[in-house]
């Protein structure tokens, strides 16, 4: 006598129907994954510890032009004044009149990612510095 093979056991995950493939899921968020597996992607890399060290190093090998990200020459307006102040920090005054909250001012008017091309200036000697620069 032929035994009849048939589906396995219909199992409702997520609102689907699945047959017997998906019976797993992650320890940590309940979510459904493969037999093989203990807990799913997302939750495989939470709680790693790196030391600060590790940190440091890994952060030092993508900085600057060794970043995927990295614009070159073909840096936009903003993300060149957001590089200047990331890379360069703001002194407390303004080197003309001495007020507090200085930014950065473009002396040249060509943009470079030259810290002797950049000058930290209050908002009002900032205007007042563009204005005679026209």
């Amino acid at each position: 006598m032929k035994r009849k093979v048939g589906r396995p056991p219909r199992i409702i995950v997520n609102g689907r129907a699945r047959y017997g493939t998906y019976q797993h899921y992650c320890l940590d968020c309940k979510t459904e994954i493969c037999r093989e597996a203990i807990k799913c992607r997302s939750c495989s890399h939470k709680g790693i510890k790196r030391p600060d060290s590790l940190k440091r190093k890994l952060s030092k090998m993508r900085m600057g032009n060794k970043n995927p990200n990295w614009k070159g020459r073909e840096i936009t307006y903003m993300g060149l004044h957001t590089w200047i102040k990331r890379k360069y920090h703001l002194p407390k005054v303004c080197e003309k009149c001495g007020k507090k909250k200085p930014e950065w001012a473009n002396k040249s008017g060509k943009y470079l990612r030259d810290r002797n091309d950049w000058i930290p200036l209050c908002r009002s000697c900032h205007m007042k510095y563009d204005k005679g620069r026209r």
